[in-house]
């Protein structure tokens, strides 16, 4: 959308999916091939269809996200000298195949943590990284900043995002449980799918919660698409990871929305919130330093809603799509 906006021209090499009509809306060129399979003789097959796309339509920078993108885009550039950059969003573990993502002229990284690995692991040169946070709409969020933490009544305390053992629900959960035996009045919202061929973490985490006597204090909902619905119904949001995120998108929303935050202490979350003033950390992992937290916010709502407001200032002045796109 920011380089539309200055009039570039930008296409986009997918293998489809629900992003391809607004991608098309905003004037962007969608051509769909089967980027996503790790075939060899479909990667071959790729890079030659690239490779004469950007030849035909006189592409000049080539820009990848993933790895197997990555190698499709690099092997075509290399055989049409054209300028190849890449962003590295996740915290790749050292081997050959992700060797491709710190390749680029220059790579872009969404948080110092994965600077760090980019720069040590993979020995991209400091000068050619290139520190870019994710943006947000912050349109999507308006009128949703309102005192949090109710004086009486439920304290509603969500998880937003993919269910999966990475995530720590299970760490969520057990926390809760604790910290209701303190402050009964939490009450708590998990919103997010597990991956279709993992329907059992879920199930796991809805048992665990029967055994730890939560099945009227904890609501699991599917995911859902308009989240800033979902954020408008929280009180605080946790990010409870139990590895390194590579940045915390779920953590910006839920700042922009004026939510006090609890999150991990690890990963890119380290850039996203300052201990005690956008929010609280605690070990990754520590169920009982999780409830503590969660007491804490819920003992002194004066605190929470000074925290709310400070991660909405810092939101609106670093997270911003404009700011992402300059």
């Amino acid at each position: 959308k920011g380089l539309i906006q200055r009039n570039h021209r930008v296409s986009v090499v997918s293998s489809g999916g629900s992003l391809v009509e607004p991608l098309t809306r905003l004037g962007a060129v969608h051509y769909q091939l089967p980027v996503h399979a790790k075939s060899l003789k479909t990667i071959r097959s790729c890079v030659s269809e690239v490779e004469q796309l950007i030849l035909s339509t006189g592409v000049e920078l080539v820009h990848a996200r993933s790895r197997v993108p990555g190698w499709i885009a690099y092997l075509a550039t290399r055989g049409t000298r054209v300028q190849f950059v890449t962003t590295a969003h996740g915290a790749y573990r050292k081997h050959f195949g992700s060797q491709v993502m710190g390749w680029g002229k220059k790579v872009i990284v969404p948080s110092t943590a994965i600077w760090e690995r980019m720069h040590r692991d993979f020995e991209v040169p400091a000068e050619d990284l290139r520190l870019i946070p994710r943006g947000i709409d912050l349109e999507r969020f308006q009128g949703l900043q309102r005192d949090r933490i109710p004086a009486g009544g439920p304290v509603v305390i969500g998880m937003v995002g993919r269910i999966t053992p990475l995530k720590g629900h299970a760490t969520f959960l057990k926390a809760l449980a604790l910290a209701r035996a303190k402050e009964p009045r939490i009450t708590a919202r998990i919103i997010g799918d597990a991956p279709a061929h993992r329907p059992g973490v879920k199930e796991n985490l809805v048992q665990l919660a029967r055994e730890l006597g939560l099945e009227k204090a904890a609501a699991f909902e599917s995911s859902q698409p308009e989240v800033e619905k979902v954020y408008a119904g929280l009180d605080v949001l946790v990010m409870a990871s139990e590895v390194p995120e590579s940045f915390g998108r779920v953590l910006v929303e839920a700042q922009a929305s004026g939510i006090p935050v609890i999150a991990a202490a690890l990963g890119g979350i380290l850039d996203i919130v300052e201990d005690g003033r956008t929010g609280t950390l605690f070990p990754a992992g520590d169920a009982g330093a999780l409830a503590e937290a969660m007491c804490a916010l819920v003992r002194d709502p004066q605190r929470a809603r000074a925290m709310g407001r400070a991660a909405w200032e810092k939101a609106r002045r670093e997270y911003t799509v404009a700011k992402m796109a300059l």
